[in-house]
């Protein structure tokens, strides 16, 4: 560290808790202490991100296990999927020349 602060988020880390190891996420940042413009120490503030980190991952487990699911669906019932949007997706069983 050259006397800038840094930051890291999301970071994997191993710990052993309750007598095994397991994943957990953490976010730090790094700050330099001065005292006259020399650096004398520095100030580690660390946050543990785990749950939300977790969150997230299971909800797009989720949805790609919902889109697959609709995908199958749709194909078992002779449909067509059309995307709209990078944010939406539309169903629809018209055939491929009449879709936007």
């Amino acid at each position: 560290m050259g006397g800038d602060a840094a930051c890291f988020a999301h970071m994997l880390r191993l710990m052993t808790r309750s007598g095994y190891e397991e994943e957990t996420w953490w976010s730090f940042a790094y700050s330099p202490l001065r005292n006259e413009g020399q650096i004398v120490g520095l100030l580690d503030i660390a946050t543990e991100t785990t749950a939300g980190v977790v969150a997230a991952m299971e909800r797009d487990a989720a949805q790609t296990q919902l889109m697959q699911g609709r995908l199958l669906a749709r194909r078992r019932r002779g449909g067509v999927l059309c995307k709209e949007s990078p944010s939406t997706v539309r169903l629809s069983s018209l055939p491929q020349d009449h879709l936007p």
